[in-house]
């Protein structure tokens, strides 16, 4: 029985030190988002490409809750549509917390659906993103988000 009870006790402090060395996804991160580089195929003067043709980096700001393994919150993005348009302001949706990785998506109102990963590491998130309308072979977008002050 003491013997029990003294794994019982390790157990629990081993998932509270795991739990106060995973990192805090929550609060206001802002990140720069490059432009996608521009296909190879793609012959078109560099103003007439959209968001890939060599457009400057634009500003994200993400407003994130984690609580045990769900996140939630909101992602302000500049909208699908290309440069120059304003950010868009939408509801995370599906996400999850693993320890100091985080997903979620993001949607618009033309059913682009954005796909980011992250890795939290103090006030950086390393960030992976794709998108269903991203042709196979298409590389992720990476980027850092600061968090903000």
């Amino acid at each position: 029985l003491m013997c029990m009870k003294t794994v019982f006790r390790f157990a629990l402090l081993a998932s509270l030190a795991i739990a106060l060395f995973a990192a805090d996804a929550t609060g206001k991160w802002s990140a720069q988002m490059p432009a996608r580089p521009r296909p190879a195929q793609d012959t078109r003067p560099a103003a007439q490409q959209g968001r890939g043709g060599g457009a400057a980096p634009a500003v994200s700001t993400f407003v994130l809750k984690a609580e045990g393994k769900k996140l939630t919150g909101t992602a302000e993005m500049p909208t699908f549509g290309g440069r120059g348009a304003p950010a868009e302001k939408v509801e995370i949706e599906d996400g999850k917390v693993d320890g100091d990785n985080i997903s979620f998506t993001v949607g618009s109102p033309m059913g682009r659906e954005v796909y980011l990963k992250g890795r939290v590491s103090g006030d950086t998130i390393e960030f992976s993103m794709t998108a269903n309308s991203d042709d196979y072979g298409t590389p992720p977008i990476t980027f850092s988000a600061k968090r903000a002050q």
